[in-house]
């Protein structure tokens, strides 16, 4: 498990724009505990983005994706493996953190996400709620 930290300018992080994409409630606790307090969170539902391909993909990203997108590693009805797909294909530019809760090996997954998408910006983090 790794304490993820947001390598952005001070000025940048006041800014900051998250989007939760089908996060638990206990996810969302892990992801949030994660994050800087002032930044705006913008949820979006995952089934909004099944089915959805490019040219159509960006518009239905772009009202919520600035800089950070937090999802599930393992999620209906989309994976971390099909999130990073249509962020690749739509051109995201942020960083992506992944909430691995209940996931035995979250460095593999991570080596195998980044692997896999080496133009995106991945983390993924445990359950444990740091402070």
């Amino acid at each position: 498990e790794g304490v993820w930290r947001i390598d952005l300018p001070e000025g940048q992080l006041n800014d900051l724009v998250v989007a939760l994409i089908g996060l638990s409630d206990c996810e969302r606790a892990i992801a949030l505990a994660h994050l800087p307090e002032n930044a705006s969170v913008r949820e979006l539902a995952p089934d909004a983005l099944c089915g959805v391909t490019p040219p159509v993909l960006t518009p239905v990203l772009t009202p919520v994706l600035a800089d950070v997108v937090v999802a599930p590693v393992i999620g209906a009805p989309l994976d971390a493996f099909d999130l990073c797909g249509l962020l690749s294909r739509a051109a995201f530019s942020g960083r992506i953190l992944f909430v691995g809760k209940g996931v035995a090996d979250i460095a593999m997954i991570e080596r195998e996400l980044r692997a896999a998408h080496p133009g995106l910006c991945i983390q993924v983090i445990g359950a444990a709620v740091r402070t």
